[in-house]
């Protein structure tokens, strides 16, 4: 099987990366074999990669793209090379184990470091390539949240300026509705 850009994509267990699927569509009975996981893997929006034992075994365009790596500066690598601190990579350890372990997924949200040094905000999901051999590895999605996450704090920073504004405020404020004339709220100086 190729990899995006000609390069051979690693394969697990029957020398399938579709080894484990039970979908006529991906197992091949359909006519698609393989070509319908390079297709997932090339076509995605979102960063899809295989991991064992924590460490890279293949990533598509989409990490390469998110974290300014080429595909054989993670090729090999432990997955510790995408993290901030050991904290983070440890946390994301620990919480997939008991999330896989829960509900065979896990979706955490972590932070990752890019080639440059800057960091970027990721919704990672994980989930074993065959549940009952979790020892094959693991498909990894990871999106880049970085833009929600600041847009939620800013959001958050406003929210909490208004308040401060609102009841701190010298002048009574009164907050409602017209047209149910229900008042939703009012500062201290209303009182």
């Amino acid at each position: 099987m190729l990899a995006p850009e000609g390069e051979t994509m690693t394969t697990t267990g029957n020398n399938s990366i579709t080894a484990g699927f039970h979908s006529p569509a991906i197992t091949g009975d359909a006519g698609f074999g393989d070509d319908i996981f390079l297709s997932i893997f090339t076509s995605a929006p979102v960063g899809i990669g295989i991991v064992k034992d924590r460490c890279i075994i293949e990533v598509n365009d989409m990490i390469c793209a998110m974290t300014g790596y080429a595909r054989n500066e993670l090729a090999g690598k432990n997955s510790r090379l995408l993290y901030p601190t050991d904290e983070d990579y440890e946390h994301v350890g620990r919480e997939k184990n008991r999330q896989v372990l829960k509900t065979g997924n896990a979706r955490i949200e972590s932070r990752w470091r890019r080639k440059d040094g800057s960091t970027i905000d990721v919704l990672l999901a994980s989930t074993a390539i065959d549940r009952n051999n979790p020892d094959l590895g693991f498909t990894i999605s990871a999106f880049d949240i970085t833009d929600h996450i600041e847009f939620k704090r800013a959001l958050e920073a406003s929210e909490e300026r208004y308040r401060n504004l609102f009841e701190l405020a010298v002048d009574g404020i009164l907050l409602g509705s017209r047209e149910n004339i229900i008042i939703i709220d009012v500062n201290q100086g209303m009182e």
